[in-house]
């Protein structure tokens, strides 16, 4: 079954009324992974992203 997965193979087992899928699995770059080299950091504006007038009752 780790060769099958490892080949791209999705292996469904059932049993008992479940059912269960074995698959490879891709090492991610994390949550914000797909983001990586897009963000231009020197055309930041200073300051929150969300004005404070906008924060309602979350404001300091």
């Amino acid at each position: 079954m780790r060769r099958l997965a490892a080949a791209g193979t999705v292996i469904v087992v059932e049993s008992e009324g479940q059912s269960f899928e074995f698959r490879r699995r891709s090492r991610g770059t994390g949550v914000l992974g797909c983001l990586t080299g897009r963000a231009r950091l020197g055309q930041l504006r200073d300051g929150p992203a969300i004005p404070p007038e906008e924060w309602g009752g979350l404001a300091p």
